[in-house]
């Protein structure tokens, strides 16, 4: 008989986690001084050109210090345990967001180990996700990043769209809404300083510049 468990996850379970998100990568590649992707196996790897596979998860020592930051900054993340074993893991933030989410509980990371897939894993750390945003209180619970809309609509998921992390945009759109305010900080606050008409500010990326 099979017993499966949905407990908060720990730093501990960091290499069971990153055996889960590793099973899911079809190829396993390097980059070359050109910066053409070359196939490469897993072990011959450094942590950091396995994070360029697919983010922290790809080596038990960076899924670590991810879970770690995750868990201290006040996310959440759940183990799903078949027989003692973990198959999958979900990763959820709450936050107090400006209208109209209000007080949100999101959804960043959703995943079940290749060969567990298709056996009720994730919905089972979906229901304990949507218990946990009743328990805090959420007005709202949010999808990352819906790479299968028709299972997120199952579990009662009415607005679904394609966040701006997937690179799908074409226009422009907000990334971010703060309640710090960078000219009171900067002395340049038109509310502080009568008289003062600072110029516009910009974020740089690279040749990229976003008004602030």
């Amino acid at each position: 008989m099979q017993k499966i468990i949905i407990r908060p996850a720990t730093v501990t379970d960091a290499p069971a986690i990153s055996a889960v998100h590793c099973s899911t990568v079809a190829r396993w590649y390097t980059l070359d001084a050109s910066g053409v992707e070359r196939p490469a196996r897993y072990g011959d790897l450094t942590p950091t050109q396995r994070w360029l596979n697919g983010g922290p998860w790809m080596d038990a020592e960076t899924c670590a210090h991810h879970l770690r930051r995750l868990i201290a900054g006040g996310g959440q993340a759940l183990a799903a345990e078949l027989n003692g074993r973990i198959v999958a893991e979900a990763e959820l933030h709450t936050a107090d967001e400006p209208p109209p989410f209000g007080r949100n509980l999101n959804l960043s990371v959703l995943y079940a180990h290749r060969n567990h897939q298709g056996q009720g894993l994730g919905s089972l750390l979906m229901q304990r996700a949507l218990e946990l945003a009743d328990e805090q209180n959420c007005d709202t619970f949010t999808v990352a990043c819906v790479e299968a809309p028709d299972f997120y609509a199952k579990h009662g998921v009415t607005l679904i769209a394609v966040a701006y992390e997937c690179n799908r945009e074409t226009g422009a759109v907000s990334l971010m809404v703060t309640k710090h305010c960078l000219r009171y900080s900067f002395n340049l606050c038109p509310k502080q300083i009568k008289g003062i008409r600072p110029d516009p500010m910009t974020l740089s990326n690279g040749n990229e510049k976003l008004r602030l």
